[in-house]
């Protein structure tokens, strides 16, 4: 079959987002083994003049770090262009998409964030109500949405065929809106296994890597106690940071890795810090020691799509609260074959949904 799927393309054409990109990667895996055909829909929403005067202000602005940050993006377009099926034409705005759809047996949004606004693309509106419309692990970004997002999108949702969200919350909140058989299912980047991804072998190995996002918002993720704490333990300290995070961290320990080095930190570092959903996930495909440290203010919000996944997996312990200890915690074992048969069981998930169409 031929499968068109729209998630977070225009995420990775002007934005440092491995969860968006590895996401879409593993979806991309998973249906083809099931002898499929899929390929990412490359749809960017139209800037209004403000945002493309400031994106024009922010690129003269020059400075080493920028410079690193704009190769960096380039490597993301290049992981796309070696290993993702793309569509032919890049959809810019809602009049594109809606004048020429791109053609395919099935049609799935998802995963990440898709639902978290009201973008019409993201409800598959630029096809007909006689295509097949799947939605795969969407997130609503929130456990409970505003009574106008909600008004909004209720006829949207009500033209699928089959919905299957990514956290439970979002199970409630499409019960909410009139659709009472939504399943929950994992994000896509938990159907392949860790060696199908393209991870780099850079001679590096047992480091302490961090990757931190929404530093710029107010968020502490304890940056002096992981210092002292990979000192103490006599190990090197890399971060990764995105979504201006980048701008709160010593230079010293900044590292901007293209996507397949991402991956190759993660694979092999002796202990993994995070704030974030996917580098959590990763953290657990790679079967390293992690801890994750919840966000607050603006961003708590987020929090919930962690909490899911950790929940979902027994790994609630893995949380790094303000009082406790670094090294105590790191150190406690985590038990990864239980892990892994409970990822298996929720691949069987996906498996049952996508197979109820012959998927």
């Amino acid at each position: 079959m031929k499968i068109a799927v729209i998630s977070s393309y225009a995420y990775i054409v002007s934005n440092v987002n491995y969860g968006a990109l590895l996401q879409y990667y593993a979806l991309q895996e998973y249906l083809k083994e099931r002898g499929h055909h899929p390929y990412w829909i490359r749809y960017v929403i139209r800037l209004s003049l403000k945002q493309r005067l400031k994106k024009i202000v922010k690129s003269v602005v020059f400075c080493r770090a920028e410079y690193k940050k704009k190769i960096q993006l380039r490597s993301f377009l290049d992981f796309a262009d070696r290993y993702l099926a793309l569509s032919d034409k890049i959809y810019v705005g809602e009049a594109a998409i809606n004048s020429d759809p791109p053609a395919a047996d099935y049609y799935i949004t998802g995963s990440d964030q898709v639902w978290a606004g009201t973008l019409p693309a993201n409800f598959l509106t630029f096809v007909g109500d006689d295509t097949r419309k799947i939605a795969y692990a969407v997130s609503f970004g929130r456990d409970e949405l505003q009574v106008e997002h909600a008004n909004t999108i209720r006829p949207w949702i009500g033209k699928f065929d089959k919905i299957s969200v990514r956290e439970k919350s979002g199970i409630d909140i499409c019960y909410n809106l009139c659709r009472k058989s939504a399943v929950h299912v994992p994000d896509p980047t938990l159907l392949i296994d860790k060696e199908k991804y393209p991870a780099a072998d850079f001679g590096l190995a047992d480091y302490i890597f961090c990757y931190f996002i929404n530093l710029n918002i107010g968020n502490s993720v304890r940056l002096d106690d992981l210092i002292s704490y990979a000192q103490s333990v006599n190990k090197e300290f890399f971060i990764s940071a995105a979504t201006g995070s980048e701008k709160h961290i010593p230079s010293d320990y900044l590292v901007y890795p293209s996507p397949e080095e991402w991956l190759g930190y993660y694979k092999h570092a002796g202990a993994i810090v995070t704030n974030t959903f996917h580098g959590t996930l990763f953290s657990i495909i790679f079967e390293r020691p992690f801890l994750c440290i919840l966000q607050n203010g603006d961003s708590s919000r987020q929090n919930c799509r962690i909490l899911s996944l950790l929940s979902s997996l027994g790994l609630q312990d893995r949380i790094l609260d303000p009082s406790d200890s670094i090294a105590a915690k790191m150190h406690t074992s985590i038990d990864w074959a239980e892990v892994k048969r409970k990822i298996a069981d929720l691949r069987l998930n996906t498996d049952a949904f996508l197979g109820s169409f012959d998927l």
